[in-house]
């Protein structure tokens, strides 16, 4: 996954592009777009749904008796073409670890008058393995929306081409913001020192005015937030001279926001562009080793669903696991074999899609290079339980029960009055 020779870029550090990588493979495997594309093929959306771990809730017949025929006909709509896969690879994730998903996030991807499509990412969702959540709400979110950018959860929307300017990726690459906004027909209003902040937020220039007036159409003004605590607002917007200025978040309340879809470079073209690549699952691994051993090449086989040294016989094998015991050498095929259970490569492939919620893909990878009597609890038992834990926990919520509460241990009973401690006489 890593990129030997990549170009530099001023916006996505190695270490960033390798866990939106990681988030991609292990989070949208191909085994996830396979599973939504058959329950699609069948028009089946809701299927589709629980393949790719979205959680609806709500219910269509009450969108027909609270907001009538009309809001349930376009939603229903909507939901025979939505694509969650394609949702779920285009939800804003964290640029460290795993690359997980964002918690707390509130998506707007439709709006039908009074009540807004939306999807969210509470963090007991994500505890349980990645869950989103498909809610209807009555507001729309205003950082994050997705409702003029459809083809990232639409079927029947194709990506719209964004016009690349390698001139302007490449100042941005190497740090002269005040360059870049100019390339691009945006002038800077406030000196550098105050842009420098700014120099690592991956704002796609190129595109930039394009889509504030597309997303925004007829306003003077718009903000965007690339930080918590600080806005951009551009200014000019119906005329051929914009302005950008940067302010504290506070003083672009009220402004028209520009979603971060609109603003922000799409994460797959720009790992692309950087020569990182989110590989295709890996192919099946070796049922069949040749390894050295005493002097010879042996070969150690997967078989009726363990590994085992076809050139040793059993008490071959266990006089050497037993000499082992005692501090003896293993030979190249016991060592083989015990290599097979200890891969720390495993274990972290493993973890890395439970994180993702992906039992049945770290099941898969465990079976293919261990063995089908191999399990996961024997490579990954710790976050295995983790995952198990949350996924109960948010269970218990949706069905409107207590949550699960740790038993402290049994207090101690008091001493009474004038009792003493026993003593155990040596």
């Amino acid at each position: 996954m890593s990129a030997p020779g990549a170009e530099h870029s001023a916006i996505l550090s190695p270490e960033q592009a390798e866990s939106l990588t990681v988030g991609l493979r292990y989070g949208v495997p191909n085994s996830l777009a396979t599973q939504v594309a058959a329950r699609r093929a069948a028009d089946d959306w809701r299927g589709a749904c629980r393949a790719a771990a979205v959680d609806v809730r709500f219910d269509l017949s009450d969108v027909r008796r609270v907001h009538g025929s009309d809001v349930h006909a376009s939603l229903t709509d909507d939901l025979h073409h939505l694509a969650p896969d394609v949702l779920r690879r285009h939800l804003p994730r964290q640029v460290h670890g795993a690359g997980r998903l964002r918690a707390g996030l509130v998506v707007t991807l439709a709006t039908y008058g009074p009540t807004t499509l939306a999807a969210l990412t509470p963090p007991d969702a994500l505890a349980a393995g990645e869950r989103i959540q498909l809610a209807l709400r009555p507001t729309a979110g205003r950082r994050h929306r997705l409702d003029r950018h459809r083809h990232r959860w639409d079927s029947r929307h194709a990506a719209p081409d964004r016009p690349h300017c390698p001139e302007i990726t490449a100042l941005q690459d190497a740090g002269d913001v005040h360059a870049a906004w100019a390339a691009a027909g945006i002038r800077l209003r406030e000196p550098a020192a105050t842009w420098r902040r700014l120099a690592a937020v991956p704002v796609d220039l190129p595109n930039l005015r394009a889509e504030a007036r597309r997303c925004r159409p007829g306003a003077e003004q718009v903000a965007f937030f690339p930080g918590r605590n600080r806005a951009v607002v551009l200014s000019g917007l119906p005329g051929p001279s914009v302005t950008a200025t940067v302010v504290a978040a506070g003083r672009a309340a009220g402004l028209p926001v520009l979603p971060e879809a609109a603003w922000a470079r799409p994460v797959e073209a720009e790992l692309a562009r950087l020569g990182y690549r989110s590989p295709e699952t890996p192919p099946a691994d070796p049922t069949q080793l040749r390894v050295a051993c005493g002097g010879r090449l042996h070969i150690v086989q997967l078989h009726d669903g363990s590994w085992r040294a076809v050139d040793h016989s059993p008490e071959q094998i266990a006089r050497e696991r037993a000499l082992a015991r005692l501090g003896g050498p293993l030979g190249g095929c016991v060592r083989a074999i015990e290599d097979r259970f200890s891969d720390p490569a495993t274990a972290r492939d493993v973890d890395r899609y439970l994180q993702h919620g992906r039992i049945a893909d770290a099941r898969a990878l465990v079976i293919a290079r261990l063995g089908p009597a191999a399990s996961i609890e024997s490579v990954a038992p710790e976050p295995l339980a983790r995952l198990r834990e949350g996924t109960a926990r948010y269970r218990l919520r949706l069905a409107g029960l207590p949550p699960l509460v740790a038993v402290p241990p049994h207090p101690r009973r008091p001493l009474r009055k004038g009792a003493r401690h026993s003593q155990v006489k040596p």
